[in-house]
């Protein structure tokens, strides 16, 4: 602290925060880091990095420090720190206050994870906690502590956040949500080819893997599409194209009802229910024209990554 104390009135102000660089000075107009900072990171947190070279934190002495100066209440935006201007880990070290960090799920919004930080303590982000989960502080001076439900009053608070400057564009292993399209591979794809690899990625292998979750999680009929079906003549012969966990099929009534779904692991569920089901691609469908009285296809189209597909 001692270190640091007599470079924080020049600090750069943000909107809620005053921040300080050390080694490399990130640009948040562009987002990038690869400007020599005036000044090196100060040997007082040579014992830091020394202990987390020790512990495996980083496999490398960190090369950029960026402090954090809140004042009471403050905050920063949920965010990631941009992948290919650092490394795959990022340490934060909170002094002074207790508070508590939310972690946000890139791909699902409404789900959030409060961490109680106290003060002194060490978080490292790794691998989908570094590149997935956005991680950012609410602006508030009461903290819910999520161990207990007691209320936490936040004071002056700082933080030191270590990083190694990225040589090399990102590799991670999450390209969705990187900031590198990997020489255009995470492009609209422009070949009927394309969009089946991207949607075979993309679609396919991630239905498969949460079949048995999407099973408990999707109970409710549209209303609309209820009404449909109670409107049509009984022995009617329906079928549902992307019928997922086989919730329209599952209908007590007097139709006749087929469904077929790409996911295998979806359609074995929609078995083990009294469905007939058959695993069975949207755009090659193994049915003869006009069989069907009806055919209901509920949020499958979205899924088609190409116009033409569509």
């Amino acid at each position: 602290m001692q270190s640091i104390e007599k470079y924080i009135s020049e600090g750069k102000v943000l909107k809620s925060r005053k921040v300080l660089h050390f080694g490399y000075v990130f640009n948040y107009d562009t987002n990038e880091a690869d400007e020599r900072a005036d000044l090196p990171i100060p040997d007082s947190c040579n014992s830091i990095t020394d202990r987390m070279l020790k512990f495996g934190i980083f496999s490398k002495r960190p090369d950029q420090l960026t402090v954090n100066v809140y004042e009471k209440g403050n905050g920063i935006p949920s965010h990631v720190d941009t992948h290919s201007s650092f490394g795959d880990t990022i340490v934060s070290i909170s002094l002074l206050s207790d508070l508590v960090m939310e972690f946000r799920d890139f791909a699902n919004s409404c789900s959030v994870y409060p961490i109680l930080l106290p003060r002194y303590s060490l978080v490292a982000m790794k691998g989908e906690s570094r590149y997935k989960w956005k991680h950012g502080i609410a602006k508030r001076k009461y903290d819910v502590n999520p161990e207990n439900n007691r209320l936490i009053q936040r004071t002056y608070r700082i933080s030191f956040t270590f990083r190694n400057i990225a040589k090399q564009k990102c590799q991670c292993s999450f390209m969705e949500y990187c900031d590198w399209d990997r020489d255009g591979s995470m492009k609209i794809p422009e070949t009927a080819e394309q969009g089946i690899t991207i949607e075979k990625n993309y679609v396919r292998t991630v239905y498969e893997a949460i079949a048995s979750h999407f099973d408990k999680t999707r109970h409710a009929q549209w209303w609309a599409v209820s009404n449909f079906l109670n409107e049509l003549s009984p022995s009617s012969l329906l079928i549902d194209v992307g019928c997922g966990n086989g919730k329209y099929l599952i209908r007590n009534n007097e139709l006749i009802k087929i469904g077929c779904d790409l996911c295998y692991s979806l359609c074995e569920i929609s078995f083990t229910k009294g469905c007939n089901v058959i695993c069975a691609d949207a755009l090659s469908l193994p049915f003869k024209d006009s069989c069907a009285d009806a055919i209901i296809s509920i949020a499958v189209i979205h899924h088609f990554s190409t116009y033409e597909r569509r």
